[in-house]
């Protein structure tokens, strides 16, 4: 009976319009940002080197002679001038060197120098040209990775392996959750506009509510990945697949990874699946508790911008962190954990965290479920005897 259900339920999804504009967004999102994005001038090595050899000379003009005479001060000036003249080497070895080993060796020394000036406090150097210590460990972890991988530095950005890495920053968080809930919100508005048709299923109301959230689930993904794939082909066509195995940092225990594009796709999409669980099943609460699209979009909505504003006072309840997890790459970035000072908030803590909160949907769903059953029962036990 389950799967008549399910049938059911699949039918009135396909006859659903918002079913298939929705769809059709998911299907063709990707490749129609790599139509933006190649129209775009994203910033490359070269361009990052150029910045970083600027602020290094306004660094320098900085220095007066005051500071100057101090012992640190002085090693802080020297290895500025050090710094410098690596920078410069690694603008020649992208450019018309031509020689990635030379790159990565001098890029090593680079942050090895940054680090003894941030243990000599960055004396005579303005904030604002300081690069942050988070930033030089980053740096340093491509770099290693690239090392012992013998990765080739590919300057082009607009091959697939490079696009699709900035695609799904720009679909996760508040935009992917929308989508669901958008999708999702009108998940039991048919069981009450029809009960007689719905009725005759005479199957338990959380086999329901795990048949439909099944169901939704498939039909959100399958448009999803079949649009990344196709955008991977789109981008690969145009300007080539490139490397999935160069490496994007992630934030993990504390520290900055470097993984492979293939592992970061993967932990993403892994992030999404357990997402999509948790709103699906926010979303089937909700309409169980106000029945309404619009009630269930905008409440929904409020739980995720809640936390945001409530930032900006400097409270960070805990409760509503969750909702923030659902940015998977703010996650995997570790912006989030710099956000909220939180140094252990990863990936796997986050994850962890959201199936906590699918078990707690899962059974105050169980609970309305029985008090609504009693309440039924009672009523029906009144009124049977008011009529002897």
């Amino acid at each position: 009976m389950s799967w008549k259900y399910l049938l059911f339920e699949a039918k009135l999804l396909i006859n659903n319009r918002k079913f298939w504009f929705i769809a059709v967004f998911l299907l063709l999102y990707f490749p129609i940002y790599y139509m933006i994005y190649s129209d775009t001038d994203p910033e490359t090595l070269q361009d990052g080197k150029r910045v970083e050899q600027e602020m290094t000379d306004s660094a320098l003009d900085q220095f007066s002679d005051d500071i100057l005479e101090t012992t640190d001060g002085q090693q802080v000036y020297d290895n500025l001038l050090d710094q410098l003249s690596l920078i410069n080497m690694q603008i020649y070895y992208i450019g018309l060197g031509n020689d990635d080993q030379a790159y990565i060796d001098d890029g090593l020394k680079l942050n090895e120098l940054r680090l003894k000036n941030h243990e000599l406090n960055n004396v005579g150097i303005p904030e604002h040209l300081i690069i942050p210590k988070d930033e030089v460990l980053k740096e340093e972890a491509f770099l290693s990775y690239i090392n012992e991988k013998q990765i080739p530095l590919d300057s082009n950005e607009y091959v697939a392996s490079k696009y699709i890495v900035v695609a799904v920053s720009i679909m996760s968080g508040l935009m992917y959750y929308f989508i669901v809930l958008l999708t999702s919100g009108d998940m039991l508005v048919y069981e009450k506009q029809h009960k007689t048709v719905v009725n005759g299923f005479p199957i338990s109301f959380m086999s329901k509510v795990f048949s439909k959230i099944a169901l939704y689930f498939v039909y959100i993904l399958i448009p999803l990945i079949l649009g990344t794939l196709l955008s991977i082909w789109y981008a690969a066509r145009k300007e080539g697949l490139g490397n999935f195995s160069e490496p994007v940092l992630i934030y993990q225990q504390g520290d900055y990874t470097a993984i492979s594009t293939s592992q970061y796709l993967v932990y993403v999409f892994g992030g999404i699946v357990i997402i999509t669980l948790m709103v699906l099943l926010l979303s089937m609460l909700l309409n169980v508790l106000f029945n309404n699209l619009y009630a269930t979009v905008l409440i929904g909505l409020g739980l995720f911008l809640i936390p945001e504003l409530l930032m900006a006072i400097h409270w960070d309840p805990l409760f509503l962190r969750i909702f923030k997890y659902v940015d998977i790459v703010n996650i995997l970035s570790g912006d989030l954990a710099l956000e909220l000072g939180d140094h252990g908030i990863d990936y796997w803590h986050a994850l962890t965290w959201m199936m906590v909160t699918i078990i707690i949907f899962s059974c105050i769903l169980y609970l309305i479920n029985k008090l609504n059953y009693r309440r039924n029962l009672i009523t029906k036990g009144v009124s049977y005897n008011a009529k002897a």
